[in-house]
């Protein structure tokens, strides 16, 4: 847990949330369809006499024998990635982004909303209590310019 010195008796801690948004909200969408455009990856499996000399995995002699399929003695092999970025799927005339947008349909005292645009995302918060409306408003205001709007229903 985290300490908070306002009046929400369950504030969540930003590394709880964190992960949440990272793997429930796209980084970039399309602006005309809002789907999300998807981080592809090459994949390349190598063995241990195919890796950079200077790599401390590097063997120059592959194993046989009885050791052949041993993980970690034998020639296992490892997976080397290469991250090619994020990637459109659809077929939309314009690539125009925009952020990926959160909703946090219990929005507290607007941690959610502090951990999203932390990694450039929007948020929507729904939240029935007026006193932690409050809460959030003042938590998220030292964010200034980097929300684009507040609104309270």
């Amino acid at each position: 847990t985290k300490p908070f010195k306002g009046a929400h008796f369950a504030t969540f801690p930003k590394d709880l949330i964190e992960p949440c948004v990272l793997a429930g909200c796209p980084d970039k969408v399309c602006v005309d369809c809002n789907e999300p455009y998807v981080r592809q990856v090459e994949s390349k499996r190598l063995r241990r006499n195919e890796l950079p000399k200077d790599d401390p995995r590097y063997r120059p002699n592959t194993y046989e024998g009885s050791y052949k399929d041993i993980n970690g003695k034998a020639d296992a092999g490892y997976t080397e990635t290469k991250d090619l970025g994020l990637q459109k799927q659809c077929q939309c005339k314009s690539n125009e982004t925009k952020s990926g947008t959160v909703l946090d349909p219990f929005g507290g005292s607007g941690t959610t909303a502090q951990v999203a645009n932390g990694h450039n995302r929007d948020a929507i918060l729904i939240e029935l209590n007026e006193e932690y409306i409050e809460i959030a408003k003042q938590r998220i205001s030292p964010m200034g310019d980097m929300l684009n709007e507040v609104e309270v229903i």
